[in-house]
């Protein structure tokens, strides 16, 4: 589940931002990555 705290200081959410997230992708370079570690070589 994803909650957005938008409102500064929101009793729910306190602290610091606790998430990284991703915005933009380097899909030939992920596909090669993903490839070479979860097919058997050759594949």
């Amino acid at each position: 589940m994803t909650i957005a705290g938008l409102r500064p200081n929101h009793l729910l959410i306190p602290g610091n931002p606790n998430a990284t997230v991703c915005l933009q992708c380097d899909a030939p370079r992920f596909e090669t990555f993903f490839r070479d570690r979860v097919l058997p070589p050759g594949a």
